[in-house]
């Protein structure tokens, strides 16, 4: 299958811990369509540190509600991950990146990481459960993605999300959390 991609447009970053932790906003083009789910991920086509002409592929976890014109992750900087110690160096608002797209039956859409491992139930499953959620670091982005999606979408659920972190400013998006 051919590389297919669409111009992912910086919108906003937020520093968590500058220099260790980031979240990026993406805006894509109006006609590319996002049919995601909690815990999916997408990818993206970086630039590479060490080989500037060969670009490497990268997913990233939702944090924000998938539906939207604008995608969202967190990235925290890894020294064995050279892209994205790039990303803390090299990402600023106005930039455009490549996301990955499909296009079926002429209509295109954001490629989602197919994980046959993390099939969610309908969204009217969702009502009246009760969820925890257990979180280390950026790990909690798939979380925030379903926290989200289930406020926006007025899911009546009870929830308990604990989260760790080495320091008080490393907690990703602590005061919309606990709020």
């Amino acid at each position: 299958m051919p590389f297919l991609s669409a111009p992912a447009k910086i919108v906003e970053t937020i520093d968590f811990q500058p220099g260790e932790i980031r979240a990026v906003r993406l805006r894509l083009p109006d006609n590319v369509e996002v049919k995601a789910r909690p815990g999916n991920a997408f990818w993206l086509r970086l630039p590479g540190k060490r080989t500037p002409d060969k670009p490497q592929m990268r997913a990233y976890s939702f944090s924000g509600v998938p539906r939207s014109p604008i995608i969202e992750t967190v990235v925290s900087k890894v020294a064995e991950n050279p892209n994205t110690s790039w990303a803390f160096q090299e990402f600023s608002v106005g930039q455009e990146l490549e996301a990955r797209i499909e296009e079926k039956n002429g209509k295109k859409s954001l490629f989602i990481n197919p994980r046959k491992d993390l099939e969610l139930e309908p969204d009217e499953w969702w009502q009246r459960k009760k969820f925890l959620f257990y979180g280390l670091g950026t790990g909690v982005t798939p979380h925030l993605s379903a926290v989200r999606y289930m406020a926006e979408y007025g899911m009546n659920a009870d929830v308990i999300y604990v989260s760790s972190s080495k320091t008080r400013s490393r907690m990703i998006f602590h005061k919309e959390l606990f709020m």
